[in-house]
């Protein structure tokens, strides 16, 4: 990871998203930290993410939780903070059973879970901001009935929204909803996370082999992945696309030299009709804050 964040800033890459639960702030900080040493980039030019875990819910404990990013990071302050997801666990029973089990289905999800106010969350998010710790905040993989109980309990409005969206995900009322309250939208798994579609979704399709995509990017000489970026960036939305192959890493940042013609974005958009998401985040559908539509076992 450190070897790739350093490559990353070479290239140019300026924006770095992390995340307690990814275990990936400490590599991250090392490679800044080498970077802004040596004199290769500095603070001001760099946007740093990172996000509150689901354990750490809680206004009494989002500065604790910054702290360790801060520290991990070897930073006074991020750019931008994010509650990671709105569904919230009870820290003392993930201690007792292993943090490894996070993101697993929960034996007892009634001692696993607890419902936390998300008004009151942000009003520790809040806090940051006063405090000079973080300088924006925002929210990811909420939807939009959370989001806008956010807002109207808010003094700080959310800066951000993370969700996954890509073509087959276009999210065309989110962004609707965001643009009407001058939310950002940034795009996870812009190019449909192929590694974990294959590994977990068995059977659905997937983005970067769509023949669409393809043919777009026959058109213009260019890889399934950039069309995929190119297509995000033109209806304003940022992406982070997550690679730690050097090749890779420089193609997808080489995505502004050309654009899309309004055929190619026509042709593009009919893969919206599928609908697709591939993380559904399945083993915490019985919180009572899961943002998305149950399955039918759950």
């Amino acid at each position: 990871m450190k070897e790739a964040v350093s490559e990353a800033l070479r290239i140019g890459y300026r924006h770095f998203d992390c995340a307690f639960v990814y275990k990936n702030e400490a590599e991250v900080g090392e490679a800044l930290k080498e970077a802004m040493e040596s004199g290769q980039v500095l603070r001001e030019d760099l946007f740093i993410t990172t996000k509150l875990p689901p354990h750490y819910n809680d206004p009494a404990l989002v500065r604790e939780a910054l702290d360790s990013s801060l520290k991990w990071l070897k930073l006074d302050y991020v750019d931008l903070y994010l509650i990671h997801v709105p569904f919230s666990i009870d820290r003392e029973y993930l201690k007792a059973i292993g943090e490894e089990k996070m993101y697993q289905k929960p034996e007892e999800p009634d001692k696993f879970y607890t419902s936390m106010d998300h008004s009151k969350i942000w009003q520790g998010m809040e806090k940051l901001v006063d405090e000079g710790l973080v300088r924006s905040i925002g929210l990811s993989n909420f939807n939009q009935q959370q989001i806008q109980h956010v807002i109207d309990n808010c003094s700080i409005k959310p800066a951000n929204l993370q969700v996954e969206c890509h073509a087959y995900l276009p999210e065309r009322e989110l962004l609707n909803f965001c643009n009407q309250h001058k939310i950002v939208l940034t795009a996870f798994a812009p190019l449909g996370s192929p590694a974990f579609a294959k590994a977990t979704c068995a059977g659905e399709p997937v983005l970067l082999e769509d023949p669409v995509v393809k043919k777009v990017g026959d058109k213009h000489k260019k890889s399934p992945a950039q069309v995929l970026l190119r297509w995000l960036i033109q209806r304003n939305i940022c992406v982070l696309p997550k690679s730690v192959n050097k090749v890779r890493l420089k193609e997808n940042f080489d995505v502004l030299d050309f654009a899309l013609d309004e055929a190619d974005v026509e042709e593009m958009n009919t893969l919206g009709t599928k609908n697709l998401r591939y993380f559904l985040y399945e083993p915490s559908e019985d919180s009572p804050d899961y943002p998305f539509p149950r399955s039918k076992a759950a």
